[in-house]
């Protein structure tokens, strides 16, 4: 006989892990989530290898080029918009508000954070890459029988609670779901893929998640913030928070707390096509931003600066240091103004110069190009964190999970492998 537990994940998942999974996903998350979507373009300014390693890994060789928004919070998207017009007037420096300010994409996220928590979003998630945002659980993966792993779920649950039952206790879906979160936080701990999804309260340890990725490289980074009430969101809709004890440390050092998708059983109706949630259901605010650092971007910025600086030696004109500057700063055009310096002072921005035009060019023709740029914007976030005092080893406080963390960073270079040395924390003893 199938429990209610499979039941349910059984039909959950197939939705999840079916052939249309990513409309799927959108149909359902507009009934959990009220979403609002930023994009931030990155595009390079100059070529990595010209840059030295003072510089290199500055906001010096990219720009932030344009950031947009669109979804359900208007006040969200009024700022963003604010925002991208200061961009769209951009000095001199990091392509960001006004020139001298050297503004880099850590200092554009603080931003956001700010507006943020005064809009009151007060959980946050960090990913490297922007897979959509469900429990590992619902992820596509099989085993040799070619079986999902959120059909075997229930199972393995009550196997390890059979096991090591002075270690975790089975609670089925129909029993207090806050006390079955507590158990399933315990397997997250040790690795095992749950139906919780990781949240902090702090949104600098989700950027540090954001940005930290053992040995790999992050691309097209997802930051979340979530607005929910600690009251109404854990009674009627997701958010769940589970007791701090021996086997479970991480969960304090992270400042964590989980969107618990085992809480969906109570408000969910499962049809053949689509699944319905009811009116009692709270949705949840969320804004999501991508980080996308673009190929096309860079290209037409180069294009611009070309034309820009063709323009000029076509015309002949000559410029002022005070007119370069409101040139720079979009106050002016080149048609309004003359001047009296010689046309070799003048370069477009302190960015882009012929030799930088052509740096870039060459290695946009690189299979690694957007990856080189992506360590960039990575191994500055991790710097600049660290700066404000935060660093990845201490959201791993227990032996185990430090461990964990320190393999992560050494990967096996035999035969070209990139393959993550791992250690199970759950095969070490308490001694």
């Amino acid at each position: 006989m199938t429990s209610n537990n499979q039941m349910f994940y059984d039909s959950l998942g197939s939705f999840f892990c079916g052939k249309s999974t990513e409309d799927t996903i959108k149909k359902l998350n507009s009934q959990i989530y009220n979403d609002t979507d930023i994009t931030i373009k990155l595009g390079a300014t100059n070529s990595i290898d010209n840059q030295n390693e003072d510089s290199k890994y500055g906001p010096f060789c990219y720009k932030i080029v344009s950031l947009y928004s669109k979804g359900a919070d208007e006040e969200i998207n009024s700022f963003v918009s604010e925002l991208n017009t200061k961009l769209k007037k951009s000095g001199t420096n990091a392509g960001y508000n006004e020139k001298g300010n050297h503004w880099s994409i850590f200092y554009l996220l603080k931003e956001l954070i700010s507006k943020f928590e005064q809009c009151e979003y007060n959980f946050f998630r960090g990913q490297t890459e922007s897979w959509p945002t469900i429990p590992a659980l619902f992820r596509k993966k099989v085993n040799k029988d070619s079986k999902f792993y959120y059909e075997l779920f229930e199972q393995l649950y009550k196997q390890v609670s059979q096991e090591y039952p002075d270690r975790v206790e089975y609670h089925s879906i129909d029993e207090d779901l806050d006390v079955r979160a507590d158990q399933l936080a315990k397997l997250q701990h040790y690795e095992l893929p749950t139906s919780l999804l990781d949240i902090t309260d702090n949104p600098f340890v989700a950027l540090l998640f954001l940005s930290n990725s053992g040995n790999r490289i992050i691309k097209k980074p997802k930051f979340e913030a979530f607005k929910m009430s600690i009251e109404e969101h854990s009674k009627s809709s997701l958010l769940t928070f589970v007791r701090k004890g021996h086997d479970n440390q991480r969960i304090r050092a992270q400042h964590g707390a989980f969107i618990n998708y085992d809480k969906l059983s109570k408000y969910t109706h499962f049809t053949k096509d689509e699944i319905k949630i009811s009116e009692e259901f709270r949705r949840i605010p969320r804004v999501s931003i991508t980080i996308e650092f673009s190929k096309k971007e860079t290209e037409e910025l180069l294009k611009n600066e070309e034309e820009l600086i063709s323009k000029v030696k076509e015309e002949g004109y000559f410029f002022s240091k005070e007119d370069i500057e409101k040139v720079r700063e979009g106050k002016t055009t080149l048609d309004d103004i003359m001047g009296g310096t010689l046309l070799e002072n003048f370069t477009p921005t302190q960015k882009y110069s012929k030799a930088n035009i052509e740096a870039v060019k060459k290695s946009l023709e690189a299979k690694d190009f957007e990856e080189k740029y992506y360590k960039v914007i990575q191994e500055e976030l991790i710097r600049k964190l660290g700066e404000y005092g935060y660093f990845s080893h201490a959201l791993f406080p227990d032996f185990g999970d430090y461990l964990g963390y320190l393999s992560k960073n050494f990967v096996d270079v035999s035969d070209d492998k990139k393959d993550e040395t791992k250690i199970d924390p759950s095969k070490l003893s308490d001694d």
